[in-house]
């Protein structure tokens, strides 16, 4: 429930906003976790500094001093064999320099030195004893005696400081050895404790990651599929559906009020091409009538299904008789529908009289009803509605419904149909009319010679008719436009909803620009594991293009092989699993194959995605840890 209303809360905020936030955050761990290492990073560097100026310089340096010592005692002994006068005044140059050299050694020993500086003082004073001793050896070969100084150059020989020297300089190096592992074993614990801290930030890092940006998509995700479903509703026709986050002040709440804009314009756009299309049909029907009884048998049958009747019936006002005559109608009753009426007789006559139409709801205790072959069903709603043309009352249309009442809608499609009822009632008088002086000529063919004038009365009567007939005409040529009017309206409302698609895109655009911007491999997963999609540094990394790795099957792809070689069949993929069982897995022990055939080794985190409570995929995030797996090899062999 939190992270719902964490995701409710990010779903306010704007597209920028939200990035924002993801980097703030991202930025804030990773200072966390870099800067957090200092403080046993610089116990480590102060443990190395003093291993490499202490131990190690002290070691190297006394096994140096003792090398110069060897060469000393050497050069002695070549001195003592060597017969030429300039090769023993060029050994004694060497002798006297090794001299200088081992002084060099030992102050710089006792500089690093960490134990008692004692012991470096000592050997110090065995050293001078040992360059007397050495004089002695000299001396001994200058005067001849050959044999003396040699045995004088031996260890076992009493007196000879050189073997003392050596076991001293070998305590100092034992010393220096011992604190040296000390240190080794201090820079190993700082090293494993600075491991396990850095683990346990990463784990919490890539935790925090994960969620945030579990909760930043889902904030961008879930609106999208939202707002996508209301616009493929739209765009099926469907206009009864919410618009969601109308309220909302960002991207989202833009598109939806422009959506909610463009669904009410399409919703009285429908209304008018439906109720056009509908006086259209009556109209071409009704053209086809020969007789007010058809006339009004098919205009009350056609109107009964849109207007939700439950009866109908068309009074004609036959001039001849001076009443409205019932020619024609829908389910009505003979034995209690009246056949005719007087102008002011009943509500007919008298909306026929004062040319307004008539509407009212009856109670349910008003017995007013139509027969059907279980009874009597009631009508709750009359409405009687006057045909008018040039102030003259043509007819009378009655309409009863069960509902509660007639709507807008259906009063408004009354009022559009009454012009084209009064047209097609003129137009099938003067047919009607004409065919009786058609009739009538036969009958008097052979007066025609006696009534050439009244012939000629009938043929101005004739043309009026014509002119009538021209000026419907003429109408029907204004409706023909008004409906190419209507057809550029609606070609105006697709442009709408063609920029509101460019709008839609434009979405998804910023959606993938996040997405490529992020350094880490990012891939979607359906469940039989085919791309869905993929970004760039993801498809980088694998050496194809973002296309290429579209729509195939990844684990074929990238990563069909385990990290020797060897088969990796897509059962046992821990991404294929989460695919099956919605279990979210991270893992850091296997390889993805680039394009050319080379692997490198990866860490990635699979999480599962779903629509409705269905799982429909997953998505795969991975990074190269080719640098840390070294880094680790290169830590485990020092």
């Amino acid at each position: 429930m939190k992270i719902f209303n964490i995701t409710k809360h990010l779903e306010r905020l704007t597209i920028p906003q939200r990035v924002l936030g993801f980097v703030a955050i991202s930025l804030a761990l990773l200072l966390w976790t870099n800067f957090s290492n200092i403080p046993q990073l610089a116990h480590m560097a102060e443990s190395i500094r003093i291993f490499y100026e202490h131990p190690h310089t002290v070691t190297n340096t006394v096994k140096d001093a003792k090398i110069i010592v060897y060469l000393q005692r050497r050069g002695v002994r070549e001195y003592i064999i060597e017969t030429t006068p300039e090769k023993r005044e060029e050994l004694i140059r060497k002798i006297q320099e090794y001299e200088g050299r081992f002084n060099d050694k030992m102050k710089l020993v006792k500089e690093r030195f960490l134990g008692d500086k004692a012991q470096i003082d000592e050997a110090v004073n065995l050293y001078r004893q040992a360059l007397v001793y050495v004089k002695s050896e000299l001396d001994t070969a200058k005067e001849g005696n050959i044999q003396e100084a040699f045995e004088l150059t031996l260890d076992v020989h009493p007196g000879n400081p050189w073997p003392l020297l050596l076991k001293k300089l070998d305590q100092i190096t034992d010393f220096a050895e011992s604190r040296a592992k000390e240190k080794y074993k201090e820079s190993q614990e700082i090293y494993n404790t600075e491991v396990t801290h850095i683990l346990i930030y990463a784990v919490f890092s890539i935790v925090t990651l994960i969620l945030m940006s579990y909760l930043f998509a889902r904030s961008l995700l879930r609106p999208l599929g939202i707002f996508r479903n209301s616009i493929v509703e739209l765009s099926d026709g469907n206009f009864t559906g919410t618009i969601a986050f109308k309220s909302d002040k960002n991207e989202f709440g833009e598109l939806s009020r422009a959506l909610d804009t463009l669904r009410q314009v399409a919703v009285r756009e429908a209304n008018d091409t439906y109720v056009k299309k509908q006086i259209a049909d009556i109209a071409r029907v009704l053209q086809k009538c020969v007789s007010f009884s058809d006339f009004g048998n098919v205009l009350a049958s056609k109107l009964a299904p849109i207007m939700g009747l439950i009866y109908g019936a068309f009074y004609y006002n036959d001039i001849s008789q001076g009443r409205l005559v019932r020619t024609g109608g829908y389910a009505c009753d003979d034995s209690f529908h009246s056949g005719q009426f007087a102008f002011g007789q009943g509500l007919i006559g008298q909306a026929a009289r004062d040319k307004t139409p008539l509407s009212f709801k009856l109670s349910s205790q008003e017995r007013i009803g139509c027969g059907c072959g279980l009874g009597t069903i009631a009508v709750r709603a009359i409405s009687i509605v006057p045909v008018v043309n040039n102030g003259e009352v043509l007819a009378v249309l009655e309409m009863g419904t069960t509902e509660e009442g007639f709507t807008d809608n259906q009063t408004a499609f009354i009022d559009a149909l009454i012009p084209v009822i009064s047209m097609n009632i003129e137009i099938l008088s003067g047919t009607i009319e004409t065919q009786h002086i058609f009739q009538s000529s036969q009958a008097q063919a052979q007066a025609l010679a006696v009534s050439e004038q009244q012939l000629i009365s009938r043929r101005d009567e004739l043309e009026d008719n014509n002119q009538r007939l021209a000026e419907q005409a003429r109408l029907m040529e204004e409706q023909a436009e008004e409906l190419a009017a209507q057809k550029e309206a609606l070609m105006q409302q697709s442009r709408a909803l063609h920029e509101n698609r460019e709008a839609l895109t434009h979405v998804e655009q910023r959606s993938q620009l996040i997405l490529n911007s992020v350094k880490d491999g990012i891939i979607g997963l359906d469940t039989n594991g085919m791309t869905t999609f993929i970004n760039s540094s993801g498809a980088a990394m694998l050496g194809f293009s973002v296309e290429e790795l579209t729509g195939i099957k990844l684990h074929s792809m990238v990563h069909y092989a385990l990290p020797d070689g060897s088969d990796f069949p897509q059962q046992q993929c821990p991404m294929f699993m989460t695919g099956t069982d919605g279990v979210a897995r991270t893992i850091d022990n296997e390889v993805l194959w680039r394009k050319n055939k080379s692997s490198f080794p990866v860490e990635y985190t699979a999480t599962p995605t779903y629509k409705n409570g269905t799982l429909v995929g997953i998505v795969v995030v991975f990074r190269d840890i080719t640098l840390r797996k070294r880094a680790e090899e290169a830590l485990q062999r020092g």
